[in-house]
This record gives structure tokens, sequence and C-alpha cells, in this order.
């Protein structure tokens, strides 16, 4: 996929076919006056996920670039923000494996999702998935457990008895920004329910939506809402 300063919604079809089509991964070329940029970024599902310990929601906006909490705007304090959360004593001593997903808007340039992609790279990410769903896609209305929650679920790699304990920490706007994953039954259904956490949005009625800390959930695969795919 190529571009110079075109905006990532006329990608997004793209990205998100050839996911559906099981392709792993995708080139990304994007123009700049310094030449030709490009990189490499693993599609969803992807099985360099599977028995991640951290998973940061990176978004691409119009306005900039935030991982998980932090914005950034350079390319240097990208890569700062992907160490933050990527390379913690545990990470680097190779005992903890943390996965990147980029979420970019329409509006979003080409070239900054690129930047994105690099950093998060250098910064010590053992995996960066470039998703289809938008940097300001809201959660389901309902949350994850509703009669309409759809979640990832990787078919035939999840055995219905497993589960995994989260820790999901949120933004201002009780958006999921990165989840941790305390214990989990199995390497797929770690991802599994770690995609599927991204997807429940906190209310000022929430104490960790008032309290800026995290929250604390257990995902099983027997779950009514662990039943349809969904991009993550």
């Amino acid at each position: 996929m190529s571009s110079g300063d075109e905006r990532f919604g006329r990608a997004r079809a793209l990205v998100a076919d050839l996911a559906a089509k099981k392709h792993a991964s995708l080139r990304i070329q994007s123009a700049s006056p310094q030449g030709d940029d490009t990189e490499d970024v693993e599609l969803p599902p992807t099985r360099e996920a599977y028995g991640l310990d951290v998973l940061v929601v990176v978004r691409v906006r119009a306005s900039g670039v935030q991982v998980g909490k932090t914005a950034a705007t350079t390319d240097a304090e990208l890569v700062a923000a992907a160490r933050k959360h990527a390379r913690s004593d545990e990470h680097a001593r190779g005992e903890k494996k943390a996965v990147a997903i980029v979420r970019a808007d329409d509006e979003a340039l080409m070239r900054d999702v690129v930047r994105a992609i690099r950093a998060m790279k250098t910064g010590g990410f053992h995996a960066v998935v470039l998703a289809s769903v938008p940097a300001s896609a809201e959660p389901l209305p309902d949350g994850w457990n509703g009669a309409s929650g759809n979640c990832m679920f990787p078919d035939g790699v999840v055995n219905i008895s497993d589960a995994a304990n989260l820790s999901v920490h949120y933004d201002r706007d009780g958006r999921p920004t990165k989840v941790e994953i305390k214990e989990s039954t199995s390497p797929a259904h770690a991802y599994a329910a770690a995609i599927c956490a991204l997807q429940k949005r906190l209310g000022p009625e929430d104490h960790a939506f008032r309290s800026g800390e995290t929250q604390q959930m257990r995902i099983q695969s027997n779950s009514p809402y662990l039943k349809t795919p969904r991009d993550p």
C-alpha cells in the first residue's frame, strides 16, 4: 500500500479486506521530502500477538498520536512513549510480551501512521498490529456483555473453558487505552480477551472512570459476548 500525503481513510477498506482474507501483514509506503518510508505491519488476527502480557492502543488522528494515555508529536516523543509501555524492567528481561494495536482515523495522514508504526517497533513492542477500526470509534453502546456485544474470537484456537483476568486502563473519556493480562488459560485467549476488553467504555458511574485508575475484569470464552469475530 503506497501513499504520499493521502489520508488513511482511503486505505481503510483495503486493510479490512486483507485482514478478512487472513493476510498476515501489510507493507505501507509513504512518500516524504526525505524520500519514501516503508514499514511492514501485522494484520489482525495475528498469532504473533498470542500470549501477550500487555496490549496498548495507539490512536493516530489528524491532530496527533496518542500511545496509551500519552500524547506524542515528534518521532522522539513517539519512541519515548512506546518505551514507557513496552520496556519496563520485566519487558527488558524478556519476561513480558507487549503488543501495540494501531488505530487511525480517516483524516490521519498516512505518513503519521507509518511514523507511529516505526516508533512502536523502535520502542520495543513485540508486535505492532494495524486495525481497521478508527481511532475515534466509540466502544459498543451497551458494553461488551450486552445482547449486541461482539468480540474477537479466533476460530478453532480457544476452548470453551478458557478465561483471562485483566487489568484495563482508561483515558479521561472512559476509552480503554491499555490492557494487562494478569492470568490466562491459553495464549490465544489472552489476545482474544484483551481485544474484547477494548470494547467496553466506562461511564461516570464507574469507579475506575472517576478515579482515573484501572478496572479489573474476567473474560471467559463461553460468555455470550464472545461469539462474533470483530476487528480490534
